[in-house]
């Protein structure tokens, strides 16, 4: 089901109570967080940017001139949440479409009747508009951001956001064998769409080792950015989703997941590459709920 595995649960506020437990087949230790990256990149820098409460284009202004008014009136929480109408999914890898002409095409697909959708494009909306705002790409905003507001530094931690991981090649963890590649993927984005687009996009991207991701999730808890973002959405869904017991977080289709439970200022952690042995593979929602109920229990 998985060649690597990683799992931690402990308090957000403190480092001496931490339960740690690891499966590895080697020394690989990073892992593609997938749809992590909603969560923990882009989420941060929407807050960052105070867009929370405008529309694509109220803060975009002119700058939004080469998307459809559909997209341009379209309110960033509900991206956030998940609510925009747009569609779930669109292909940009086949005919290599250019993001904006991709993202207005979606554009015929939004329909406000929809009950709550989970929606990369949605996500690709989003970190255009962060691009734009921000006058840089995702990457540079993020390592900036996560620097200058959480005090924690990419660079010195096994974190890294892009397509590819350069310096921490060598300790990749393998995700799947890609078709539309032909390669085994090892220390390169899995998400077809991501890849396609420069491996630098809203909805995925993000590769961390386990502990780099636990010091991370206690500089976001620490900080006055994390620590609205995370009261945001324990009152509501603004990137981040609900998990029951109080628990709000993300799950990477990679294998990947993380929760956090505010009042009790408690995370769980989940990290596996299981794609390794299929893009299906119901196993792993066991092994997850497992996992997550015995941290849950934890006092």
């Amino acid at each position: 089901m998985y060649t690597h595995a990683f799992a931690a649960h402990g308090r957000l506020d403190r480092t001496d109570q931490d339960v740690v437990c690891e499966d590895f087949a080697d020394e690989r230790r990073v892992f593609d967080l997938a749809s992590l990256t909603k969560a923990l990149v882009t989420t941060p820098l929407a807050f960052h940017h105070e867009m929370t409460r405008e529309t694509v284009g109220g803060c975009l202004g002119e700058a939004a001139a080469d998307l459809r008014a559909e997209l341009r009136a379209l309110p960033i929480a509900s991206l956030l949440a998940h609510r925009s109408g747009l569609p779930a999914w669109r292909n940009w890898w086949v005919c290599r479409t250019e993001l904006v002409e991709g993202l207005n095409r979606a554009a015929d697909a939004i329909d406000p009747r929809l009950p709550e959708v989970y929606s990369d494009v949605g996500f690709l909306l989003l970190g255009l508009v962060i691009e734009r705002v921000g006058g840089a790409g995702l990457a540079a905003q993020f390592s900036a951001m996560a620097r200058e507001q959480l005090g924690f530094s990419c660079e010195n931690q096994r974190f890294h956001y892009g397509t590819r991981l350069s310096g921490l090649a060598a300790e990749a963890v393998p995700t799947a064998f890609c078709a539309v590649r032909q390669r085994q993927l090892v220390g390169e984005v899995h998400d077809e769409n991501c890849w396609s687009l420069g491996g630098e996009t809203a909805h995925a991207g993000l590769f961390g080792s386990g502990p780099a991701l636990v010091a991370f999730l206690r500089a976001l808890y620490a900080a006055p950015l994390g620590r609205e973002l995370i009261a945001a959405n324990t009152a509501a869904r603004l990137g981040w989703r609900e998990n029951g017991g109080g628990s709000i977080g993300h799950m990477g289709f990679t294998g990947t997941a993380f929760w956090i439970y505010p009042e009790r200022r408690e995370y769980a952690i989940l990290l596996t590459n299981r794609i390794v042995s299929a893009r299906i593979n119901p196993a792993i929602g066991d092994m997850r709920r497992a996992v997550f109920t015995a941290f849950g229990q934890r006092g």
